[in-house]
C-alpha cells in the first residue's frame, strides 16, 4: 500500500519498507530495541486453566489525548510492577497506538524508549508533511505512518499477543468503526487522523478520521468484544475543571518592545500551527469540547477508572514524555487498591459459583 493509504494493501511491499526502516537504525539502537521487544508469529490467546478461570479477564481501555496519552505508558508500567495481567486492550487515537504496542508484546520499558525519540518540538515538526494545496487536510500523514511502522512493522491483528480493538470514525457513514482485523498500522492511522489537520485516511476506498470524534474512550468497544470481565479505563482527556480554561491573552503592550523581538514573536506564532489561536489550537479545542463529555460517560461505565491529567498539559508536548509517564504511574498506584478489591470481589463470586467461569479463549484461525 502507499503511505497515504491509497490503493490496495501490498503486504510484500510493507515488509520491504519495514525492513528498510529497521535497517536505518544504528547497531546500538537495534540492540537496545531488540532487548525489550517481542513480536509473536501468530495470534495465540493464552488458554485459561481452572485456576485462571477464577481470575477475571481484565481489559484496558486507552483514551485519545495526543501527548497526554503518553500517560498510558505509565499505567502499563505500574500494572506490570503490580503483577496485574491484561487480557485485552482497546484504544482510540494515541490510545490506539499505545494499545497496539501493548498487544504486540511491548513492555512499558520499550514504550518509553520509543517515546524518547521525540525529545523536542523540532523532532515533532519533522513528522509533519504538509499538503499543497491543503484541500483535504493540512498534513498528509505519510511521515507519521512511517514512524508508526518503525515500531509496529507490518503486523496484522491476527499476529498480536492480545486481542486489540482500535476505534476510528467512518466519515462516509458518520459512525464509529472498530478495527479488530487487518493491518494494525492502518487502523492506528485511521484512528489518529485529526480532522482538519490530517487528510482523512483511506482504507479500501473508505475515509476515516480520528476515533475521538465518535468514541474517545473505548470502554463500549471493549465491553462489546465480550473478552473482559473487568474493564479499567484510562482517560487522559482533561475535564473542563481540569483545563481551568481562560480566554486567550493578547500580547501586553510592555512586552517585546524591540522591533526584532516583536518580529520574532510574530513569526513564531505564525509558523506554529499549535500556537494559541492558530488553526491547530482551534481545531484541537473544538474536538476536545466533544471528547470531554463522551469520555466522562465512558469512564462511568468502566469498572475502575484512572484519570491521569495535570494542569498546563498540552496536546503537542511530546518532549515532556517523562512527566506524562510518571503521571500515569502515580495515578495508577493510587487506584491499585480499588483494582485489587475488584479482582478479589469477582474471584470470590466465581469461587461461590455466582459467576460463570470464563470460557477458554480459542485460537483464531
Amino acid at each position: 500500500m502507499d503511505f497515504d493509504g491509497q490503493g490496495p494493501v501490498d503486504t510484500e511491499r510493507e515488509n520491504v519498507i519495514a525492513k528498510r526502516i529497521w535497517e536505518s537504525y544504528s547497531f546500538s539502537r537495534r540492540e537496545e530495541l531488540e532487548s525489550v521487544m517481542h513480536f509473536p508469529q501468530q495470534h495465540n490467546p493464552k488458554l485459561r486453566n481452572e485456576e485462571e478461570d477464577r481470575r477475571p479477564r481484565i481489559g484496558l481501555a486507552f483514551s485519545s489525548g495526543a501527548a497526554r496519552g503518553l500517560a498510558h505508558i505509565g499505567v502499563v508500567a505500574e500494572l506490570e510492577r503490580a503483577g496485574i495481567k491484561i487480557d485485552a486492550v482497546a484504544g482510540t487515537s494515541m490510545g490506539g497506538y499505545i494499545g497496539a504496542l501493548l498487544a504486540a508484546g511491548y513492555r512499558a520499558e520499550q514504550m518509553e524508549i520509543l517515546a524518547s525519540q521525540m525529545p523536542d518540538r523540532s523532532t515533532l515538526l519533522r513528522l509533519l508533511d504538509f499538503e499543497i494545496p491543503p484541500t483535504k487536510g493540512l498534513i498528509r500523514g505519510m511521515r507519521l505512518e512511517r514512524y508508526f511502522r518503525r515500531s509496529l512493522k507490518s503486523l496484522q491483528f491476527a499476529d498480536l499477543r492480545l486481542p486489540l480493538s482500535i476505534v476510528a470514525t467512518n466519515l462516509d457513514t458518520l459512525e464509529r468503526e472498530v478495527f479488530q482485523q487487518g493491518s494494525v498500522v492502518q487502523a492506528v492511522m485511521a484512528s489518529c487522523a485529526i480532522p482538519g489537520l490530517f487528510r482523512p485516511y483511506e482504507i479500501d476506498g473508505v475515509r476515516y478520521a480520528d476515533g475521538a470524534i465518535a468514541e474517545p474512550l473505548p470502554v463500549p468497544a471493549l465491553r462489546e468484544s465480550g473478552l473482559c470481565d473487568l474493564i479499567i479505563s484510562v482517560n487522559a482527556i482533561p475535564t473542563v475543571g481540569d483545563l481551568h480554561a481562560k480566554p486567550l491573552l493578547a500580547l501586553g503592550e510592555g512586552e517585546h518592545t524591540g522591533g526584532a523581538a516583536r518580529f520574532g514573536h510574530w513569526l513564531g506564532a505564525w509558523a506554529n500551527l499549535a500556537a494559541p489561536g492558530n488553526i491547530g489550537d482551534t481545531l484541537s479545542r473544538s474536538v476536545l469540547s466533544l471528547q470531554i463529555r463522551l469520555a466522562d460517560k465512558a469512564s462511568a461505565a468502566a469498572d475502575i477508572a484512572i484519570h491521569p491529567v495535570s494542569d498546563g498539559a498540552s496536546w503537542h508536548d511530546y518532549h515532556n514524555y517523562r512527566d506524562y509517564i510518571a503521571l500515569g504511574q502515580r495515578t495508577t498506584a493510587e487506584r491499585l487498591p480499588a483494582i485489587r478489591k475488584a479482582i478479589e470481589a469477582w474471584s470470590a463470586e466465581a469461587n461461590h459459583g455466582n459467576i460463570r467461569a470464563t470460557p477458554s479463549l480459542q485460537v483464531q484461525e
